[in-house]
This record gives structure tokens, sequence and C-alpha cells, in this order.
């Protein structure tokens, strides 16, 4: 049994190796649990890589939409402020004419009172 074993060995390194129409065998050998479990962990470094990436950017693009909301709530209390002073400055204007009107008929009244 030996033998006929290294007769098909030898058989087979010689067709390997000489020009025979045969094809050569090529032998591999089946990935152990160990490769395959270095292979899922390097997928897995992979995609958790990946993943962490766009976890980053989803991240960032969340941030700049929160100072984007921050900002225009920003811009929108100063036109708030803006219009209010700018009431507040027409409400000193209009009370200023008002005074000045009653200023001008006191002065009015007080003259036609002299001159009476």
């Amino acid at each position: 049994m030996q033998r006929i074993k290294t007769e098909r060995e030898r058989r087979k390194t010689q067709s390997n190796y000489t020009g025979s129409f045969h094809k050569p065998e090529v032998v591999m050998s089946p990935c152990t649990s160990k490769e395959s479990s270095l292979k899922c962990n390097i997928k897995l470094q992979l995609l958790n890589a990946t993943t962490s990436t766009r976890l980053q950017i989803t991240q960032a693009q969340l941030q700049e939409i929160s100072y984007a909301q921050a900002h225009k709530q920003e811009t929108s209390n100063a036109q708030a402020h803006k219009q209010e002073t700018s009431n507040q400055t027409e409400l000193q204007r209009s009370l200023f004419e008002f005074e000045h009107l009653i200023y001008n008929q006191w002065c009015s009244q007080n003259k036609s009172d002299t001159d009476s």
C-alpha cells in the first residue's frame, strides 16, 4: 500500500513537470478556521471603519445643521431687535412732533391771551 501511494505521488509529480497532455492538478489547501476567522476579522474591521467614517460624516452634517439653525435664530432675533429699535425711534419722533404741536398751541394761546 505504501508503494502504491508513492507510485501515485510519483506519477502526479511527473505529470506536473513533464509536457503531458493532462492538466496539472493544482492542490490548494482548504482554509483553516484560523484563516477564515482572520478574513472575517479583516472584513469586520473594514466595515467598522467605513461605518465609523459614515457616522462621523453624519455627525458633522448634524452639527452644521445645528449651527445653521442657531445662526438662523440669531439672525431672526437681530431682525426683531432692529424692528423694535425702528419702532421705538418712530414712536419717539411721533412723541416729539406731538409735544411740539402742544407747545406751539400753548404758545399761540398765550400770545392771543397777551394780545387781548
